[in-house]
């Protein structure tokens, strides 16, 4: 779970570890389930949870526990230090749910003592303190990396360690050091918030206008765009698709606007075809490998691929064929044999 405040709105996103809204994932899963709350919640004034501020909770629990209605007793929920407090992991713990967060300091209980972080940072890098509550349902792990972290969780509640590599600049080489059982998970689990982020960094649709109306649909394209894209990848290597061959986020935006945009577009002449499309292919250099195919919405367009004969001889751009052409498309500007036995332009374009 992510709290977005950019652009001059708030938006708070419940994110699977694959990095999609888990609505998305739990509908990947399961056809027939029916999901009784929300995944995105964008903030509206003070009657967005005024349910839940009435009973006494923060702006930031209240996002959460307004989430979590999606989801059934049972699930793991991993979030940052603005979210986690004592009142919000016991408020989800008797809804049935297991909670783990990184806390700030000012937001450990009074009770709870800790070992001073002068003295702490002294210790042997991987130190571990935990505190568990008399009831064992909640405790709070402090652990010595570059500097002290602070864990809550309501499901990690022992000293259990485990081995990592971590690289230490005095001696300029990897040393392994020993990591609670609560960091591994919540480093493994919060992946996806962070890819999220970094999608939503590359080539983000924006526009000059200040009207956060505007820049909110924008930035709710560029999510639904990025978790399409993250489904697509998942399943390519499900197939067993090696990672060089499958379609990279660049890419599949760029041709999924170039789909859309020729999606209803009636037939052209030829003379009126898209300049722009034309323009697709990569720039050029002095010695590069070419390997020249056109866009598969620009393949696909109505009665504009149609042959030419020219005075000079090209490659054919046919896939497995060695031969060389003077016909060539007028659309697609590649040459493609179409000769007797041997009908290249056919099968490229079918």
């Amino acid at each position: 779970m992510i709290d977005n405040v950019r652009l001059q709105y708030a938006s708070w996103i419940e994110i699977s570890t694959l990095g999609c809204l888990s609505c998305t994932a739990y509908f990947e899963a399961s056809m027939k389930l029916r999901l009784r709350g929300q995944c995105a919640l964008v903030y509206q004034g003070e009657k967005t949870f005024e349910d839940y501020v009435y009973q006494g909770f923060s702006l930031c629990e209240a996002a959460i526990l307004r989430l979590s209605e999606s989801l059934v007793p049972g699930h793991y929920l991993y979030f940052d230090r603005y979210f986690s407090t004592t009142k919000l992991l016991n408020e989800l713990h008797l809804r049935g749910f297991n909670s783990t967060g990184s806390i700030m300091k000012n937001r450990v209980p009074k009770g709870c003592t800790l070992s001073d972080d002068k003295d702490f940072i002294k210790k042997p890098r991987g130190t571990t303190e935990v505190k568990c509550r008399a009831d064992g349902k909640l405790a709070i792990t402090k652990w010595l990396d570059n500097k002290p972290v602070l864990m809550i969780s309501s499901c990690f509640l022992d000293t259990a360690c485990v081995t990592c590599s971590r690289w230490n600049k005095r001696i300029k080489q990897y040393q392994n050091i020993r990591r609670p059982e609560v960091i591994k998970n919540y480093n493994s689990n919060m992946g996806g918030v962070d890819l999220t982020d970094r999608l939503l960094a590359v080539c983000p649709a924006r526009s000059r206008t200040k009207k956060w109306t505007i820049r909110l649909i924008f930035h709710m394209l560029d999510l639904a765009i990025s978790n399409s894209w993250l489904l697509y990848r998942d399943r390519q290597r499900t197939k067993g698709i090696l990672s060089q061959k499958i379609e990279q986020f660049k890419e599949y935006k760029l041709n999924l606007g170039e789909k859309l945009i020729t999606k209803n577009c009636p037939p052209l002449l030829t003379e009126e075809v898209d300049s722009s499309l034309e323009n697709y292919l990569a720039p050029a250099h002095k010695k590069r490998r070419v390997d020249i195919k056109p866009l598969p919405a620009k393949k696909n367009r109505e009665a504009l691929h149609l042959p030419e004969y020219t005075d000079s001889q090209m490659r054919c751009r046919k896939e497995g064929c060695k031969m060389k052409s003077t016909v060539k498309c007028i659309c697609s500007d590649i040459y493609l044999c179409l000769v007797k036995g041997r009908n290249c332009f056919a099968e490229f374009y079918n």
